[in-house]
């Protein structure tokens, strides 16, 4: 707990306010690597580890995680969401502006999207502040470790959420704040082996690429602690001893503090309702506590979910940072080329070291930060 109240946002990121969107956007002639329109965000990831991103408006879109391959896509299963109450009232929303175009989730609340807060950037940091909403003031800063000259932490699959709350009014408030990540373990490969090259009428090559989204059998959920976090594992049964493109496994990680209550569920259905988590989340704050590590079924998805629960006293603020990592140390650059990625010589070539990223986050996200 802490007495600073506002994040250190240098004054010249590009920002825009959270979920306003464009009357003419630029747009491209044909689909690209390049541009998939307005919707992007800073990305977060080591340099060669892979990449994803946040947008403006909130939501996780950008997925460049396949070595030369990209998924400009809404995963709704991946979002923050934040519950708050005061003596007089409570409210929760999931901090996208807009809801799953796919009717999926429809239990959650989307974050309003009428200028209620701003999205900062200057890589390889980002921010959002939201206002207007919540009684408290509330900021989310991520980033990942790239500075000059390192090339170990630089080159790692990790993204750092940094939160800080604060109560600017003269009566307690309660917050959760709540992180939910999809199991896209097997995902993010070509499942053409040798697709078609193709030259368009502008002369850029294209080929077609088909990942395998939403193919998640055998994909399961695990529950961490150590003596300073709770994690949740994602990966999957069944992996080869040699390690495929797109196998390995992903984390998210939250800090433990006397003052933090957490809870967690490691098996909910994000084709569904999302009812499982906001039945309780919108209500108090909290979730189940459910322990389920049964693998996916065909045509099954699922996900896993960490929230954390505290009380500020009026002037009261505090600083929690969530971590994020995945363990895909495969790319493949043709059939049968494959290399491992930079960060697999700190962190071994098993796929099985997403938990021990994010552990390793979690213990030196100041100093990354600071450099």
């Amino acid at each position: 707990m802490t007495n600073q109240s506002v994040p250190e946002i240098p004054s010249y990121t590009w920002s825009r306010p959270i979920g306003l969107g464009w009357d003419k956007p630029y747009t491209v002639r044909y689909p690209s690597n390049i541009d998939d329109g307005p919707w992007h965000g800073m990305p977060l990831g080591g340099f060669g580890a892979g990449c994803i991103g946040r947008s403006s408006r909130g939501d996780f879109n950008l997925w460049h995680v396949d070595g030369g391959e990209h998924i400009f896509q809404n995963i709704p299963g991946c979002q923050f969401s934040v519950f708050e109450s005061t003596s007089t009232s409570s409210q929760a929303y999931a901090l996208c502006t807009q809801a799953p175009e796919d009717g999926t989730l429809a239990a959650w609340q989307s974050y309003p999207h009428d200028d209620k807060g701003t999205y900062h950037a200057l890589y390889p940091r980002s921010w959002f502040v939201y206002e207007g909403v919540f009684q408290a003031n509330l900021s989310c800063e991520q980033f990942s470790p790239i500075w000059a000259h390192n090339y170990q932490e630089t080159s790692y699959p990790v993204a750092v959420f940094l939160w800080k709350a604060h109560n600017p009014t003269n009566a307690p408030i309660s917050l959760s704040i709540m992180l939910t990540w999809e199991n896209m373990v097997g995902w993010f490969t070509n499942a053409l082996k040798s697709p078609e090259l193709k030259i368009r009428d502008d002369g850029s090559p294209v080929y077609e690429y088909q990942p395998r989204l939403g193919e998640s059998k055998n994909n399961f959920n695990s529950l961490v602690k150590n003596t300073g976090a709770v994690a949740c594992n994602m990966g999957r049964v069944g992996m080869d001893k040699l390690v495929q493109e797109g196998e390995g496994s992903w984390c998210i990680t939250i800090r433990k503090h006397s003052k933090l209550e957490i809870f967690h569920h490691t098996r909910w259905n994000t084709q569904g309702t999302g009812e499982e988590l906001w039945q309780s989340f919108s209500e108090d704050g909290s979730l189940p506590n459910v322990v389920d590590e049964t693998p996916a079924q065909e045509g099954e998805q699922i996900g896993v979910a960490l929230a954390v629960r505290f009380t500020l006293q009026p002037g009261e603020s505090v600083e929690i940072p969530f971590t994020l990592s995945w363990d895909l140390p495969v790319t493949e650059f043709a059939q049968g080329v494959n290399y491992y990625r930079r960060y697999t010589d700190f962190f071994g070539r098993s796929g099985n070291n997403a938990t021990a990223i994010a552990f390793s986050a979690l213990k030196k996200y100041r100093s990354w930060q600071e450099k």
